[in-house]
């Protein structure tokens, strides 16, 4: 089996790439997801791969999810924390300034919280779907 047909096997993330390079160039992914993808997703092992997109889907989809909801937190929280603590007004742009650091903070830290939980979930939704 050429890398071309494994590339079309139903293992692959996108059907619509038309070989082994393309789908590693269409297929937006993190190095780190890189490299959990590439190991797993080589020639004669489709059960890897195949986990290895509900291990990785689970990790960008929980990531994106914890991002959004790190990002709602850290505003909050950072505007608080600048008000009570340090005495910066909630207004003008030391209160803006407050509001996008806490932001940055809590979308960085809740996303990789949510992208281990999205892989846990991503493994345990395997393991009911593929027995």
């Amino acid at each position: 089996m050429t890398s071309d047909d494994y590339v079309r096997s139903p293992c692959f993330i996108n059907p619509q790439a038309q070989s082994y390079e393309s789908l590693k160039a269409a297929t937006p992914m993190s190095a780190n997801q890189r490299a959990k993808f590439e190991p797993a997703c080589t020639l004669g092992r489709d059960e890897e791969c195949r986990r290895s997109k509900f291990v990785l889907g689970g990790g960008l989809v929980g990531s994106a999810g914890g991002g959004v909801a790190g990002g709602a937190v850290g505003v909050a929280a950072g505007t608080i924390v600048c008000a009570m603590v340090l005495g910066i007004p909630n207004f003008g742009s030391g209160g803006v300034a407050c509001a996008v650091v806490g932001g940055v903070v809590g979308a960085k830290y809740l996303g990789e919280l949510g992208s281990e939980a999205g892989e846990v979930a991503g493994e345990f939704i395997y393991g009911k779907v593929i027995p």
